[in-house]
């Protein structure tokens, strides 16, 4: 098909993906290739106003093996992985144990780099927070800190940081 033939979303995706900066291994261009896949195929769905977020929403959770409805914490929704510990199977950073259930990417912790950069995000033994069911939407927290201090433009002040982890010991 010539391009005066694709759809306005495809010629839009190319112009775009043309933009980016391709390195010399072709790592991009697997990429682009791939994303221009998912793109036609949209296209060709002829999805309008109204489908469109939502084919988007429901693919882009299902996409990152997050759930689409609630999580229940039915028996069926659990593997166990180790003596008392299971997981949930429809949301792997779900787990309970005999304390109860919990989200163990509730708070994603960064380091920020000399320029103000996010730096490297880490999950800890902090991280974890209850769950109770039904449970419809897991949020992360992101926590940024620069030696010691948490930045304040980061929506966290340094109080907040500290009553944080106070709360966890």
């Amino acid at each position: 098909m010539s391009d005066e033939q694709k759809s306005p979303l495809v010629l839009h995706a190319k112009r775009e993906l043309a933009l980016i900066k391709h390195d010399e291994d072709g790592m991009q261009d697997l990429v682009d290739q791939c994303v221009l896949e998912l793109i036609e195929v949209f296209s060709r769905q002829g999805h309008g106003g109204f489908s469109a977020p939502y084919v988007l929403g429901v693919f882009n959770r299902l996409a990152k093996f997050e759930p689409w409805t609630p999580l229940t914490g039915a028996d069926d929704e659990w593997n166990e992985v180790g003596y008392g510990t299971w997981q949930n199977n429809r949301h792997s950073a779900v787990f309970k144990d005999d304390s109860g259930a919990h989200f163990t990417e509730g708070y994603v912790f960064h380091d920020l780099c000399a320029d103000g950069t996010h730096g490297i995000g880490y999950i800890s033994y902090y991280s974890s927070v209850p769950v109770t069911f039904p449970c419809a939407d897991l949020k992360t927290k992101h926590l940024y800190q620069k030696q010691g201090t948490v930045i304040p433009d980061r929506k966290i002040t340094q109080e907040e940081f500290l009553e944080f982890f106070e709360e966890r010991r």
